[in-house]
């Protein structure tokens, strides 16, 4: 005796698989589908250059670096750089960050050790109140100093595991305990650690540095993927760049 079986399926349509499974893009695609002003992967191995993806704002070695570190990003060959507590990287030319009290976004990917250090994380301005950014991370802390305020969160444990961190001022702000923090693709909870929460903010024109103070003074610490735009990236764009990277 013969069995037949009969099985009902349905084929999809054209339009159901081009609205198929979402498609995340690569780390990079997703970054720079949010049109960054300077884009550094720092994937070189050697040389004094890291190279910004946009082709506008390269960087320039100061001190010395360790290229060709193991990078941060999960399925991505790209490497990282260590700043080994000797180096750190200056973007030189002026007059293409956001100022006084713009949005703003900043981001990157950073391990830390025992021997990282505040103040050394990415930084523009000058040094008067609520006229620089510095936006920092240690072991245990990650935050954002203007000069006047300190603001974000402590207590965190954070050494030897890379962390992608991400520091948003939104356009509708105008005081330190205004900026938003995220971690690894969440928004934390920061506070005002020191100073004063109703500092102004007005960012001036200077330099760009990465992994050091602005006098030159370096990190010991490895970093990746350093972003910044002109605009309050949201809380779904960040974790979807984080999503991407790991």
């Amino acid at each position: 005796m013969t069995i037949h079986k009969h099985i009902d399926f349905q084929v999809p349509g054209w339009g159901e698989f081009l609205q198929g499974p979402t498609q995340r893009l690569s780390y990079r695609g997703e970054v720079l589908a949010d049109s960054p002003l300077m884009y550094l992967r720092l994937g070189e191995t050697a040389g004094t250059i890291a190279s910004d993806e946009t082709g506008q704002h390269d960087a320039t070695q100061n001190g010395v670096l360790v290229w060709g570190a193991q990078g941060a990003l999960a399925f991505d060959t790209d490497t990282a750089v260590d700043g080994a507590g000797t180096g750190g990287l200056v973007v030189s030319g002026t007059g293409w960050l956001p100022l006084g009290a713009s949005a703003r976004t900043l981001e990157l990917w950073f391990r830390p050790n025992a021997n990282t250090l505040l103040s050394r994380g990415i930084n523009y301005g000058l040094s008067t109140n609520g006229s620089h950014v510095y936006f920092s991370h240690t072991h245990n802390e990650i935050s954002v100093d203007v000069g006047g305020c300190r603001f974000g969160v402590q207590g965190l444990t954070l050494s030897g595991q890379w962390h992608h961190a991400v520091l948003v001022y939104p356009s509708s702000a105008t005081r330190c305990d205004e900026f938003l923090i995220y971690l690894d693709g969440q928004k934390l909870s920061p506070i005002v650690i020191s100073g004063t929460g109703t500092t102004l903010i007005n960012t001036a024109d200077s330099a760009l540095s990465i992994n050091q103070t602005s006098g030159g003074t370096t990190n010991d610490c490895e970093f990746d993927e350093v972003a910044i735009y002109n605009s309050a990236l949201t809380d779904q764009r960040i974790l979807d760049h984080y999503l991407a990277g790991v």
